[in-house]
């Protein structure tokens, strides 16, 4: 699950949403911001949106239909999704890495109906490649090019270790964390270590390099 979503800065003043009541700004502010998916499809849990936002069970249900009638959101009533509707429009996907995550995300949808739409949405809207162009519109070159290309290449090969475990020829234990976002140090009983672990990039060229081995 992401720690944040991205929020259209005009939200507030879509014609669909400004004269909403108060409490449904809220909500649809809400559903925006802490949507557990990148495709903005999943199973909308009743009870803990009603916790969440301090609101009763009924006035939660009414204000979703509201949303779908204003074309707002996409409700599958049998399996309990909802999909937010222009997600696509915000949400960009055109890096190998969050294109896997947006399929993976996509793979858990139940709802024939609402997948069908996600799927063209997908097609249609920000999904494609990217070039990565300079402030003139121009691809980036020299040593700027390099960086960027490099990051990509850093963060693709992140997602391939995350979760992986590796020993080096001391026997000493690592492993990237589940996100990709760094690196855990162990001893040889497997307990964590208290000591700084080596940097994420220093531990991707030991994998290069075959300084460090894949435990199986």
């Amino acid at each position: 699950m992401a720690e944040s979503r991205l929020v259209p800065c005009n939200l507030m003043s879509w014609p669909e949403v400004r004269d909403l009541l108060p409490d449904q700004k809220l909500i649809v502010y809400h559903l925006w911001a802490t949507s557990p998916s990148s495709a903005g499809c999943w199973l909308f849990d009743l009870a803990a949106g009603q916790a969440a936002l301090s609101i009763a069970r009924d006035a939660l249900r009414d204000a979703l239909r509201e949303f779908e009638r204003r074309g707002l959101l996409l409700l599958d009533e049998k399996t309990g999704e909802i999909y937010i509707k222009k997600w696509f429009r915000w949400h960009t996907f055109d890096t190998a890495p969050r294109k896997r995550v947006l399929e993976s995300d996509v793979a858990r949808i139940e709802s024939e109906s609402l997948l069908i739409i996600i799927e063209s949405d997908m097609k249609t809207i920000r999904c494609k490649p990217r070039e990565v162009k300079g402030s003139k519109g121009k691809p980036l070159g020299g040593k700027q090019g390099e960086a960027v290309e490099a990051k990509k290449r850093l963060d693709e090969e992140r997602e391939r270790l995350a979760g992986r475990v590796f020993e080096d020829h001391k026997g000493a234990i690592f492993q990237v964390s589940a996100c990709g976002a760094s690196v855990v140090h162990f001893d040889k009983n497997e307990n964590p270590l208290g000591i700084a672990p080596p940097l994420l990039e220093s531990f991707v060229e030991a994998v290069r390099a075959g300084r460090l081995v894949e435990r199986r």
